[in-house]
């Protein structure tokens, strides 16, 4: 990754990170942006991006059924203390919040299109 205009090797974090956890993920899906010549890859955990996206390109997903109530997502930010704290949004009030902030704030219309310039940590980056 990239921070403040300097090259963060973020897997060898990732994998040490790995090791400390109680709970061991089956896969790690990484995004390699060639960023980090010959990165660590462990292979029957780590799963790139790319070639996944590649290999089920136009490929269509079923929708997953869920009460409004369940977990979106949850991002982690350590603020001003250096410990990290999970912000979860639900599903129901995420919509709902998106589809209001379209219609009152931005006056958008169905069918208009929209760019949001964003990091992808950033709600905006990943909401519109």
């Amino acid at each position: 990754g990239m921070r403040a205009g300097r090259v963060v090797p973020y897997k060898p974090l990732v994998d040490e990170a790995l090791t400390l956890a109680k709970h061991q993920p089956a896969r790690v899906l990484v995004v390699d942006r060639g960023l980090v010549p010959n990165s660590p890859v462990t292979p029957e955990r780590d799963v790139d991006f790319a070639t996944l996206g590649r290999e089920h390109e136009g490929a269509q997903v079923p929708v997953e059924w869920m009460e409004s109530s369940q977990p979106s997502y949850i991002l982690y930010t350590s603020g001003t203390t250096g410990k990290p704290k999970g912000v979860q949004r639900d599903t129901g009030g995420y919509a709902v919040a998106l589809a209001a902030s379209m219609r009152h704030i931005y006056t958008g219309q169905p069918g208009e299109v929209m760019f949001t310039a964003s990091d992808i940590g950033w709600v905006v980056g990943h909401s519109y």
